[in-house]
């Protein structure tokens, strides 16, 4: 009798250490979804850097043109995966010109793009492009002279000289359509009412310059010096000998 009650003890203290431990083993296991689930809890994508695309920066173009192909930057998340939906401001530069839409948003690729027209003058342009979270990206191009377009004066006109001598230089100056200097220019130069001109013919230099003189004659007379290149305007000087 003695033993039949102790085996029942034993068997009730190994019933009941088999139910701590089930129980320890469901705690445990609550407690690993707990944190699994945690875990899951990952912060929102938010759009932290943004860059210039490759080939976008440090482009050459022509002045008042827009560039060959448009321009793009790339936009990532804190984690440094590419993000789609996010709006991008461009905002050139004073006298940079313009682009074609202010904003643009990111693709699937988180790559945004636009065409850029560069400002009339010669020189470097620039372009900023950013996003909400303050983040932005320059972008660069140099913008070169245009085609030839017209001659302008420079000096020398309306002279007043003693008959028989040498006139001041009579410069004119080779320009793109929105002023800037254009080098290696032909010009053709031509006088009505006699004298002698220093050439008949004169090539613009670096700073799209280009200059002859004339000499007078002894008679007292006007002169009419026209210089021409190609199909632009030809500009006149006049010059008086009395």
């Amino acid at each position: 009798m003695k033993e039949a009650v102790r085996i029942a003890r034993v068997s009730n203290v190994s019933r009941r250490m088999r139910l701590a431990v089930a129980a320890l083993a469901a705690a445990g296991s609550v407690a690993v979804s707990a944190c699994s689930d945690s875990n899951d809890n990952t912060a929102p994508s938010v759009a932290t850097s943004i860059s210039a695309n490759t080939g976008s920066n440090g482009r050459t173009g022509t002045a008042g043109a827009a560039l060959s192909t448009p321009i793009s930057v790339h936009v990532v998340d804190q984690n440094g995966t590419a993000l789609s939906g996010v709006v991008v401001t461009w905002t050139p530069t004073a006298s940079s010109g313009t682009v074609a839409s202010t904003t643009s948003t990111t693709d699937a690729t988180g790559d945004a793009t636009n065409t850029w027209t560069l400002g009339g003058a010669v020189g470097t342009d620039s372009l900023t492009a950013s996003i909400t979270s303050g983040a932005s990206a320059v972008i660069a191009a140099t913008a070169m002279p245009a085609a030839f377009s017209a001659l302008t004066i420079v000096s020398g006109d309306a002279q007043m000289l003693t008959p028989g001598s040498t006139s001041a230089a009579l410069v004119v100056k080779a320009v793109d359509a929105f002023g800037n200097p254009i080098a290696n220019v032909p010009i053709t130069w031509t006088s009505t009412g006699g004298g002698t001109l220093s050439a008949s013919s004169t090539t613009s230099s670096a700073t799209g310059t280009s200059s002859v003189t004339l000499m007078t004659t002894s008679t007292p007379g006007t002169y009419t010096i026209t210089a021409t290149s190609g199909s632009a305007t030809p500009i006149s000087f006049t010059v008086t000998g009395s």
